[in-house]
């Protein structure tokens, strides 16, 4: 998918609508995936950060910030997935918005 020609030059969003496909967050099918994608998160990032002691002020701090910055990740992703409706509905009305734009 990265390297393939497109098969729709006016596709909207193919690279990343196909990686939310993967992670769960487009597509009916898979939907139950990201539920996953936030489990792995917590084990793999918010429990060792939580249970690991610091040696000192600094490395406590860029730890938190890492943590505030990947919640903030996947806590906006898992917005996404809980207006999954509306977020579809956008996609398909900019799909047919591109329908009708022209090339300059």
């Amino acid at each position: 998918m990265l390297f393939q020609a497109l098969p729709n030059d006016r596709a909207v969003l193919p690279l990343l609508l196909y990686i939310q496909e993967r992670l769960g967050l487009w597509g009916e099918s898979y939907r139950v995936r990201y539920l996953f994608v936030v489990v792995a998160f917590s084990i793999t990032v918010c429990i060792p950060k939580f249970t690991t002691t610091y040696t000192n002020l600094e490395t406590f701090i860029c730890s938190m910030a890492e943590l505030v910055f990947m919640g903030n990740v996947v806590g906006g992703s898992m917005l996404l997935w809980t207006e999954y409706d509306s977020f579809r509905q956008f996609i398909e009305q900019v799909n047919s918005l591109t329908k009708y734009c022209k090339y300059a």
